[in-house]
């Protein structure tokens, strides 16, 4: 018996490194962290908790590649239909106080019209919640992603592309004196994404380093100071390894909480962007602001607003995001609940020196309208149709793009 499972651990942890694609120590840590979870149910299968889920969804979308009206499309189809089939698998284990969990999704999406667009996508997740008392705690999560890079967030193309992203984060908190507390957490996340018209991908490379100090109870208000650091490194395609960047960013942070009432959070600060090619620099003030109140017993409502500097991937760039979300939530009955809401971006990017010829200063300005509705007819069933309307307007014509998107999705759950 005991060969046996650690003939199967083994095979197992071979896997999870030829699946995730890497032979470094990120690939290593997970085939740990899925051996641990193998071994640990052995002695203890009380405290193993297995779950997963199916899902099918059909969906249209009047603008697959986000394009300007009249863009020509040789060869594929402006508009199209596509049908959805997942499946996905989460196990938590816990141990003497520490949790593991290990989570993976994969989908196969076929489009009606253009099956040239037919894809496969997957996300795989291990976390790992650790105490070594009550005063200090932390977390440690490695992920693997493979998707399709959102149309509206690449160079308007007649093409989809495929985006794999693997991250790694470390935090730790440590609790001191009555209501203080500090916060660290490290990361590295890579980034590849093909790119239309240049020979290979484009693959960034960012090492994140954060702490914060916090004073409060976590149930009711606190407040602090944060700083972050950002080292980002792009290399692949035209680029030949010229392009990186440095932010640094400072902050006071607040969250008050009013039971299950309503919450309220907001951080002001300042980030500074440097761009090692020619020394240019972007940034300013930056800061989110986060409100939600339930109204009613039925009624809840979300605003927000965020300002932030982040990385322009699609031409190795930088953009300033401001941004404002409302949104409703609305349950009629236990089994239902209806959603509206409508996200305004306004992005300004930077005309900074890079290999691309695309990355040029602009303006865009982008809305979001929503309205979705979750219907649950049993415990193990939702049922999920939605209506969404993009629309972006910018100051380069190319960069307009409207869109209308309707869904239905069927998850069911089990055990």
């Amino acid at each position: 018996m005991i060969s046996a499972a650690a003939i199967a651990i083994r095979s197992a942890a071979a896997t999870v490194r030829g699946v995730w694609g890497r032979t470094g120590a990120f690939a290593s840590a997970g085939a740990t962290l899925l051996v641990l979870l193998l071994v640990a149910p052995a002695t203890s299968l009380a405290e193993l908790n297995v779950a997963g889920h199916g899902n099918v969804r059909y969906e249209y979308d009047s603008n697959v590649f986000a394009l300007p009206k009249g863009t020509p499309t040789p060869g594929a189809s402006f508009g199209d239909s596509s049908i959805t089939y997942l499946g996905g698998l989460d196990a938590t284990y816990l141990w003497q106080g520490q949790k593991m969990i290990l989570s993976g999704v994969a989908d196969q999406t076929r489009y009606i019209t253009d099956t040239d667009l037919d894809r496969t996508e997957y996300t795989a997740v291990g976390t790992l919640m650790w105490v070594l008392d009550p005063l200090i705690n932390g977390t440690a999560r490695l992920s693997k992603e493979r998707h399709v890079e959102p149309a509206y967030q690449a160079i308007p193309t007649n093409q989809l592309l495929i985006e794999s992203l693997w991250n790694a984060l470390a935090t730790a908190t440590y609790r001191f004196k009555p209501f203080w507390a500090l916060d660290v957490s490290a990361g590295v996340r890579e980034d590849d994404l093909p790119q239309v018209g240049a020979a290979g991908g484009l693959l960034l490379r960012e090492v994140s380093q954060h702490a914060g100090l916090n004073y409060g109870n976590p149930a009711s208000f606190t407040g602090g100071l944060a700083v972050e650091y950002l080292n980002g490194q792009f290399s692949g395609g035209l680029l030949a390894d010229q392009l990186s960047y440095r932010q640094w960013s400072a902050e006071m942070v607040g969250q008050h909480s009013s039971g299950d009432l309503s919450t309220f959070n907001g951080a002001l600060g300042y980030t500074l962007r440097t761009i090692r090619l020619g020394h240019q620099r972007s940034g300013g003030i930056t800061g989110s602001i986060g409100y939600r109140r339930k109204l009613t017993g039925k009624t809840t409502v979300h605003l927000e607003a965020d300002r932030a500097v982040a990385t322009y991937l699609a031409a190795a760039g930088s953009e300033v995001d401001t941004s404002a979300t409302a949104d409703i939530e609305w349950q009629p009955t236990v089994k239902t609940e209806v959603v509206l809401g409508y996200v305004w971006m306004h992005s300004r990017f930077s005309a900074e020196t890079t290999p691309f010829e695309i990355n040029v200063a602009r303006t865009d300005r982008f809305g979001t309208a929503h309205m979705e509705i979750n219907y649950r007819p049993r415990k193990w069933l939702l049922v999920h149709p939605y209506v969404r309307l993009l629309r972006r307007s910018s100051d380069v014509p190319l960069f307009e793009f409207t869109s209308n998107i309707a869904g239905l999705e069927l998850t069911a759950a089990f055990p």
